[in-house]
């Protein structure tokens, strides 16, 4: 069974442990904002500190979500809950984070 969706993948650069969490604790209370609204087509929204790994490259919190439309992720884009999590990561990262948006069919069975 396969599906259209809209995948992104945002990495962020937050060298400080306490500062990660921080981080990652803004994106669970969005998720739980936007999980109350729900307005907004997100069909997936998982965040995490990474590992220890060298090839990390030193990218140090992932943000994992997934929408049901390029229109749905333009809206999230614009919704207020993001531009609070844009607000607290300001205050977090090194640099601003690297997004990658990969749209298509996705096999949903694996």
């Amino acid at each position: 069974m396969t599906s259209t969706t809209v995948r992104r993948i945002t990495l962020f650069k937050v060298p400080d442990e306490d500062k990660q969490l921080k981080l990652v604790k803004a994106y669970r209370t969005m998720k739980k904002e936007l999980l109350e609204e729900k307005k907004r087509s997100i069909l997936l929204l998982d965040v995490a500190k990474a590992t220890d790994d060298p090839r990390s490259k030193g990218y140090t919190v992932a943000a994992i979500m997934s929408f049901g439309s390029r229109a749905d992720m333009e809206e999230y884009e614009e919704c207020p809950a993001h531009k609070a999590l844009q607000e607290v990561a300001k205050g977090l990262v090194a640099e601003p984070p690297l997004v990658v948006v990969l749209e298509g069919e996705t096999d949903v069975t694996n």
